[in-house]
């Protein structure tokens, strides 16, 4: 099985999305202010890029991959609501699965350092995957990642859905 670990923000939510929660909240006539742990439905997260999307697609329909949400969004929606949103936004494959949260911070540990740590474990734990790769905003040290830089392009930045599928088809 062939696994793309997948970040959001700065990857699928470019800058410009940003915020955009806010947007389909007030048009919806519903407040900002949405409370701690309130998020349950797909009006309470931002927008993909458009033309994100179209690269995600193309990326799955090439190679087949599965999507494993390594995103902070895993910590507020389940993969219900996250296959809701990935349905809303026009994404043709549904997650297939999130990345467990290990919540271990120390003072010498970083967001990328857990996550790293999260696929590492997650991949000790499917033995069925044959290839995978990793796509994030976080510059992170694993095997086949692909660093996307310039959150106000994410993963349709010029050469990155290259470099995922040949990852992934390797």
């Amino acid at each position: 099985m062939k696994v793309l670990f997948l970040d959001h923000d700065g990857v699928m939510c470019t800058a410009n999305e940003f915020g955009s929660r806010h947007k389909k909240r007030k048009k919806l006539g519903l407040s900002n202010i949405i409370p701690i742990n309130y998020i349950k439905t797909t009006i309470d997260f931002d927008d993909f890029n458009i033309k994100c999307v179209v690269v995600l697609n193309e990326i799955i329909s090439v190679t087949n991959c599965k999507i494993v949400i390594t995103s902070d969004w895993r910590n507020y929606a389940d993969i219900n609501l996250l296959t809701e949103i990935y349905k809303e936004q026009g994404i043709i494959e549904a997650p297939y699965d999130v990345t467990r949260i290990v919540d271990f911070m120390s003072d010498h540990d970083t967001l990328e350092s857990n996550r790293v740590y999260e696929i590492q474990r997650y991949l000790a734990d499917h033995p069925e995957i044959t290839s995978y790769c990793v796509v994030d905003d976080l510059l992170m040290n694993i095997p086949n990642f692909v660093y996307c830089g310039y959150i106000n392009e994410g993963i349709k930045q010029s050469g990155i859905k290259d470099k995922i599928i040949k990852i992934l088809n390797l």
